[in-house]
């Protein structure tokens, strides 16, 4: 589910013609690795989908640059907005 959802965001990134270049597979890997150690400092050895959504930012607002900057958003809000979050 939440592997799941990681790749909805990447693939959006890539597909959604919002950014100059989507994220890659390593951005994947970093923004689950980050939302573990998130999910480590709630005492939870299992990942949801709102440890994704609170790293995010950190871990993908620099590697991504919006191409229609009509928008207030970051660049980790905008996917997220466009993005179901799996309960």
């Amino acid at each position: 589910m939440v592997l799941d959802y990681v790749q909805s965001l990447l693939d959006a990134s890539r597909n959604q013609g919002w950014f100059n270049h989507g994220l890659s597979p390593r951005a994947g890997m970093g923004l689950v690795h980050a939302a573990r150690a998130f999910a480590r400092t709630d005492d939870r050895d299992f990942v949801r989908p709102d440890d994704i959504q609170a790293v995010m930012p950190a871990v993908v607002n620099h590697r991504l640059i919006i191409k229609k900057s009509q928008t207030q958003l970051s660049a980790a809000e905008l996917l997220m907005s466009e993005i179901e979050v799996p309960v």
